[in-house]
């Protein structure tokens, strides 16, 4: 399920069941000092931990970002920090 967050996407309970990968919006980066915000994608990622699913953290373009979605628990994430030199 991608884009998870995005402003255009819509979260459909049915789908997030039935998938397997959980891919976040770059969007939950600009959001990461929003307590409420950081609360709902910690309780989304547990979801997918529980669930066995994998989730992805997608807009990853430096450390903080890094550390970001490290410290949400993120299985993975995907962004230019991570492109070859």
């Amino acid at each position: 399920l991608d884009d998870i967050g995005a402003t255009h996407s819509m979260l459909s309970l049915e789908i997030l069941l039935s998938v397997d990968y959980l891919k976040f919006d770059r969007s939950w980066l600009q959001h990461c000092d929003n307590p409420q915000r950081c609360a709902m994608l910690r309780h989304l990622v547990a979801f997918a931990h529980e669930c066995h699913k994998r989730s992805i953290l997608e807009g990853v373009e430096c450390e903080q970002h890094h550390a970001f979605a490290r410290s949400m628990g993120f299985d993975c994430a995907q962004g230019f920090m991570f492109r070859p030199l």
